[in-house]
Parts: C-alpha cells; sequence; structure tokens
C-alpha cells in the first residue's frame, strides 16, 4: 500500500513540475516576444527622428544655397555614411518661385537596406522672407 501511495504522490509531483515549467517557458517566451517587439519599435521611432533631421538639414542646405546663389532650383542630396545599417538617405529639394519669395519642397526619406526595416519620409514646404537686396 505505501508503494502505491509512493507511486502517486511521484507522478503528482511530476506533473506538478511539467506544469510549472510550462508556466515558466511560456512566461521567457512572452518576455521575450515583448523585447524583441521593443527593438524594433525603437528602431523604428530612431529612423522616424534621423528622417526628421535630415529634413531640417535639408532647409538649411536650401537655404544656405539660395542665400549664395538666387538661380539655385534644388537637387536630389544623398548624405554619405549618414544612416549606417539603416539603409539609404535621400534629401530631395526643390525650389520654386521668384527671387523675392522663393518657396521650398524638401522630402526626406530613409529607404531601408533589408526587409525587416520600412521606408520613412517627411516633407515640408516653405517660403523664405527674405527680400532679394539682402547683404551677402
Amino acid at each position: 500500500m505505501n508503494a502505491l501511495k509512493c507511486q502517486h504522490r511521484r507522478g503528482a509531483i511530476a506533473v506538478a513540475m511539467l506544469v510549472c515549467m510550462l508556466i515558466a517557458t511560456t512566461l521567457a517566451a512572452s518576455t521575450l516576444h515583448s523585447a524583441l517587439h521593443s527593438r524594433r519599435e525603437t528602431g523604428r521611432m530612431r529612423q522616424l527622428r534621423q528622417t526628421e533631421l535630415l529634413l531640417d538639414a535639408g532647409i538649411l542646405r536650401a537655404a544656405e544655397k539660395w542665400t549664395r546663389d538666387r538661380t539655385y532650383r534644388g537637387e536630389t542630396w544623398r548624405p554619405t555614411n549618414s544612416m549606417p545599417h539603416d539603409g539609404d538617405a535621400v534629401v530631395k529639394i526643390d525650389v520654386s518661385g521668384d527671387a523675392e519669395a522663393p518657396q521650398v519642397h524638401v522630402v526626406a526619406s530613409i529607404e531601408p537596406d533589408s526587409n525587416f526595416s520600412a521606408r520613412t519620409q517627411r516633407s515640408t514646404r516653405l517660403e523664405f522672407p527674405w527680400p532679394s537686396n539682402r547683404s551677402r
């Protein structure tokens, strides 16, 4: 009789251990999934911020070039080494309008270099309020 009780207890302990292992494995998998999701989200936020900085740089570049040369009409600028492991950065600048109040349209984008990252793009349109007789 004691041998039967002992085997029954061993079986119950084994089942309890298996349940505990299942719970621990589920918690570990959930934690790993959450960590990977957070990593991807952080990468997307960083890439979005980089795109915003490229947009600002494009606006400043257009302002500086237009101030030096009033015939400047824009360009496609590809900053080198600006996005290691994130893809290729492209800033498209288009200047239109007259010399008194040119309008600038800047589009900054980051093209992904892998299937796991997404393309980000930001654009803005603004007018320079500088008069054409401004001293250089």
